[in-house]
């Protein structure tokens, strides 16, 4: 049945999480130092969603039908680099 040193270590294995610094932390962060607290909020909110989703999928057993297929990893991360250089581009020229 429950067993107390499982919640135990989940509980702490979850605060562990909570408290490691991340990509979401740093996002949270550049966003409410650079347009103010109300941007930092709703993004905080934006990955809270976003994580809650995932949760969920998972939960569903959704979470691997979305990895790409073999190779097209690469494509889709060349893209995105291709479209970032081009917005960093139109924005500066």
């Amino acid at each position: 049945m429950f067993k107390e040193h499982r919640l135990l270590l989940f509980l702490a294995a979850s605060l562990l999480l909570a408290v490691a610094l991340g990509r979401g932390i740093f996002y949270v962060l550049a966003r409410s130092l650079a347009r103010g607290k109300r941007e930092g909020i709703l993004s905080s909110l934006g990955t809270f969603v976003g994580g809650l989703f995932h949760v969920f999928a998972a939960d569903l057993g959704l979470a691997s039908t979305r990895l790409p297929p073999r190779g097209m990893t690469v494509r889709l991360e060349l893209l995105y680099s291709g479209a970032l250089w081009q917005d960093d581009r139109n924005r500066w020229y």
